[in-house]
């Protein structure tokens, strides 16, 4: 990705197809919500960003859980059927 320093911080440039970008500027003029695509795509993806959040989090935990030695147990324990260690 291409990064470029602006007032704001750095971005990076990204690649999307055809279709899909005109899809987006499809949705603006219609909607007229959204001053920019720019603006539509950042919403997009900060909402797909927090949707997956708390699954990631869950993940990241199960993660820490399985790299320790209890946690390698409760994971035999579960994957046993068993309810306890």
């Amino acid at each position: 990705m291409k990064e470029e320093r602006k007032g704001r911080g750095t971005f990076r440039t990204i690649s999307l197809p055809a279709p899909l970008v005109d899809a987006v500027e499809k949705v603006i003029k219609e909607l007229q919500y959204w001053p920019t695509k720019t603006d539509f795509i950042r919403e997009s993806v900060i909402e797909k960003l927090e949707r997956y959040k708390e699954e990631l989090e869950t993940k990241k935990h199960w993660r820490e859980i399985n790299t320790s030695n209890n946690g390698r147990m409760l994971a035999a324990s579960i994957r046993r059927g068993s309810s306890h260690i």
